[in-house]
């Protein structure tokens, strides 16, 4: 490339700064070449539990990376977030970790694209940014937390749900699903990852005691059975969630406060 090529390629970086929407966008397309170019077999020893962000800073690109941090225990590695955001049990703050399982199962069951570049950025902030969980106990009363999230077809869920008239939907975020735990070391650490009416959950009690007729119970079990949230697509596909709304378990919370620290 010549100099003034060179120099086209300057001011073009430079003059996107003031166009931030435009700015992160070409960002992201450089980000997934970049990403694309890294050996397949090489990346998959590092992540879900590392990232990596292409950042553009004037004329240059930057890389900028993240790992979670590690707690060795004599079960397993648990991995938390520099944030170390804590769930209150029985009057106690214990840190929310995540073993490698239930890192793995909340990737296929939440992010199914988790080995792309974008999709590696969604996943790695549940586990890095989420500054809220809340303890619940499933209905065996084994331990457990809940959290929140945001998804792109996040907006046709909260309409179908809930009236939210022209409030920000970025104060929106969808129930996640829940973590059986244990508490081990001063974690909570979360073993798995079992989605809304699943066998266990909150939805699922809500289905056995709503008192509806035997087939339309069932109809809801197999609805909760095969629910993938990865698949949602519009807001019609969205019953299964509103009927848990609707019948005492809230699927939806509104927050002005952020659930979510900035990624970098």
């Amino acid at each position: 490339m010549g100099r003034k090529g060179l120099a086209f390629t300057r001011d073009f970086l430079i003059s996107l700064e003031q166009y931030p929407e435009l700015h992160r966008n070409f960002a992201l397309k450089i980000g997934k070449v970049l990403f694309a170019q890294m050996p397949t077999e090489e990346v998959a020893k590092y992540i879900p539990y590392n990232d990596v962000a292409a950042l553009l800073d004037g004329r240059n690109v930057v890389l900028h990376f993240r790992a979670l941090r590690r707690q060795p225990s004599p079960n397993g590695t648990i991995y938390f977030s520099k944030h170390c955001p804590t769930v209150n049990v029985d009057g106690k703050l214990a840190i929310v970790g995540f073993t490698r399982h239930a890192i793995e199962r909340i990737c296929e069951r939440i992010v199914p694209r988790w080995q792309s570049y974008a999709g590696l950025a969604d996943a790695f902030a549940f586990f890095e940014q989420c500054l809220k969980f809340e303890r619940c106990d499933l209905h065996s009363g084994h331990l457990a937390f809940t959290f929140f999230g945001q998804f792109p077809i996040g907006e046709a869920i909260v309409d179908q749900i809930i009236d939210r008239k022209n409030e920000d939907i970025n104060n929106f975020y969808l129930r996640i699903g829940y973590c059986p735990a244990v508490l081990e070391g001063g974690f909570i650490k979360a073993k798995t990852l079992l989605l809304p009416g699943y066998y266990g959950t909150p939805e699922c009690s809500a289905i056995h005691r709503s008192g509806l007729p035997w087939h339309e119970r069932k109809r809801l079990l197999r609805g909760a059975g095969d629910l993938d949230i990865a698949k949602i697509k519009s807001a019609s596909d969205c019953w299964l969630f509103k009927w848990f709304h609707d019948h005492g378990v809230p699927q939806v919370l509104q927050s002005e406060t952020k659930l979510y620290a900035k990624a970098i």
